[in-house]
């Protein structure tokens, strides 16, 4: 168990409540009812064999379905002479991966919702943690250096509110920092985005 010092934090409190902005990114396209089924697969773990729990897969596939339908996960259908069809970014199966795993300790779907809206707002390019997510994306396809990227959320207002930011911790020391995040005495989360996306089959 590493004994994590945090030796710098910056800023604090919550930002404005701001519109959805989407990036250019390449779709895919799949018939509705699989896409949900394609998008588990690649986000559920799978062991040194290359296998995963079937029954992990089975309910990560309901969970994205349930999810579409609340709009937590962002929804794109096209369709034609072959029915509807389930259009989907890479980026999407970046942000299902994250959310599947908060969803593990019983987060409620509100406080997911705002989790998942606040990511697709500041992940793209005009957001806070455009750089950091598309660092830890490609730090996930690098040999081991010494660095963990870590997604932090403050949940405060009793869950109706949040708040996200971006840690690095370097194996060296054993030091974590992040910026722009200052829990005080509400509860945190920590996720560590370099495991959760070298674990992803895309």
């Amino acid at each position: 168990m590493l004994g994590i010092r945090v030796i710098s934090v910056k800023g604090g409190g919550m930002p404005p409540r701001s519109p959805l902005r989407c990036g250019t990114l390449l779709w895919r396209r799949f018939r509705e009812g699989r896409w949900y089924s394609r998008a588990a697969e690649a986000c559920v773990p799978r062991n040194v064999d290359e296998n995963f729990d079937e029954d992990r897969l089975k309910l990560w596939t309901r969970r994205l379905r349930h999810w579409s339908r609340l709009g937590i996960l962002p929804i794109t259908r096209r369709r034609d002479e072959t029915g509807s069809h389930r259009l989907y970014r890479r980026e999407d199966i970046y942000l299902a991966s994250v959310l599947l795993r908060l969803a593990g300790p019983g987060l409620p779907h509100n406080v997911i919702k705002l989790i998942s809206d606040d990511l697709q707002r500041e992940t793209t390019r005009d957001g806070r943690l455009f750089e950091f997510w598309r660092n830890a994306q490609a730090h996930a396809n690098l040999t081991d250096d010494g660095r963990e990227y870590f997604l932090l959320m403050w949940i405060v207002d009793e869950g109706t509110q949040v708040w996200t930011a971006g840690g690095t911790l370097r194996a060296a020391d054993e030091t974590l920092q992040w910026q722009d995040f200052y829990p005080g005495d509400e509860p945190t989360m920590m996720l560590s985005l370099t495991n959760i996306f070298r674990e992803l089959s895309l």
